[in-house]
């Protein structure tokens, strides 16, 4: 048990650490980019139980911001139009992502 505990400290140690939360809200899971762990992203649960991934985010706040509005626009329009902004979204986070890339090589 205290084996346990020690891992979950250092859990706890290094989410306060990296993304300054005790624990990750409901919703959002830890994501990779680059690197494991390196961004976040909301999570849907669909109405058949199945979830679906959003856009990768750099900040607790802006999946949070996903997945708010991706389950209003569920409540109010179903599952289809909430996937269907979803994929918009994370297309438009990973264009912006290889955009600032491409922009940072160019200037080397």
């Amino acid at each position: 048990c205290s084996a346990l505990q020690t891992a979950r400290s250092s859990w706890q140690k290094w989410l306060r650490q990296t993304w300054k939360v005790e624990e990750l809200p409901d919703g959002v899971q830890l994501a990779k980019l680059r690197f494991e762990n390196d961004c976040v992203c909301s999570v849907l649960t669909l109405q058949d139980g199945s979830a679906r991934h959003g856009p990768l985010r750099k900040s607790i706040r802006e999946a949070e911001t996903d997945l708010a509005d991706l389950r209003a626009l569920q409540r109010s329009t179903g599952d289809a139009a909430a996937c269907t902004e979803l994929e918009a979204r994370d297309m438009q986070a990973m264009t912006a992502f290889f955009a600032s890339r491409s922009d940072q090589k160019s200037r080397r």
